[in-house]
């Protein structure tokens, strides 16, 4: 049974958990650790039973597969991967979420992990089928600079159900600390 971190030294997930949510929103100061943990929680997840995990962003402009790599490049995260699963990495591809391995100099696709989306897009995603995922993970879903969507919550909402279709879920809300009465 793989176990994500359960330290005291960085964001330890495990105390939320206990709380067995349908949502668990958890906002924290930057480079703490938390985006490193629910990661972990998903791959460990994905290992252990086969669930995938959904990482949602909020606008298109950040699902492209560039800055979705980039977010997967942590260099901890990868070193934990490699000596853990003997993967590489998780790559982007065509709203896939993949494991690699580097052969050759190339990225070789190894299984697939589960789905990245764009909130804006959320109508396109209505009809699919997301069965094995079971973690989602919205990532800075708190903003700072660009305006929120109209009827964010509503779409947020639709979103989770349509990857639900039923199902339980837990949803992980990740969000830092903009100041006292951030929204």
């Amino acid at each position: 049974m793989y176990k994500p971190y359960n330290g005291n030294k960085y964001y330890n997930g495990n105390e939320i958990l206990e709380h067995n949510a349908k949502y668990n929103i958890v906002i924290s100061e930057r480079s703490n650790g938390k985006s490193f943990w629910f990661l972990q929680k998903c791959v460990c997840d994905f290992f252990n039973d086969g669930s995938e995990m959904a990482y949602i962003k909020r606008y298109n402009d950040e699902v492209k597969n560039m800055k979705i790599d980039k977010y997967f490049e942590d260099e901890n995260f990868l070193k934990w991967l490699s000596k853990n699963f003997e993967y590489d990495g998780i790559l982007a591809d065509r709203d896939n979420l993949y494991f690699y391995r580097w052969e050759k100099g190339k990225r070789i696709k190894g299984e697939r992990f589960g789905n990245y989306f764009s909130l804006q897009r959320d109508e396109e995603y209505k009809s699919l089928h997301y069965d094995k995922i079971k973690n989602v993970v919205w990532e800075e879903f708190i903003q700072s600079e660009r305006p929120y969507l109209g009827n964010e919550f509503k779409r947020f909402s639709g979103l989770i159900s349509t990857i639900a279709r039923g199902r339980e879920l837990r949803v992980y809300l990740l969000g830092n600390t903009i100041a006292r009465d951030c929204p």
